[in-house]
């Protein structure tokens, strides 16, 4: 994704900051570009509300910023995409 994009992507979210779809659109390109932001972004995320595979995305997220806390609220559950993610953070090196 393009910088031009993100921002204008960054704009629509602060216009319609309930938007779940679009935030984990933004928190996705902000964490694809190295944008430390990302993390910032998962304020307004209700973990019950999320895919598997997006709770273990802003999960993965989270401790990538040292963020562990945050990180365990989208880091439970059975599902095997929370547990494949939970288990690629986990792995020593």
């Amino acid at each position: 994704m393009d910088e031009a994009t993100l921002g204008s992507l960054v704009e629509a979210l602060e216009a319609t900051p309930g938007n779940t779809a679009l935030r984990i659109v933004v928190i996705r390109g902000l964490y694809a570009a190295g944008d430390p932001r990302a993390a910032e972004y998962v304020d307004r995320l209700v973990p019950t509300a999320l895919s598997p595979l997006d709770r273990a995305f802003v999960s993965g997220v989270l401790l990538r910023a040292g963020e562990v806390a945050r990180a365990l609220a989208f880091g439970g559950g059975d599902e095997p995409e929370v547990q494949i993610a939970r288990a690629g953070v986990a792995r020593p090196g």
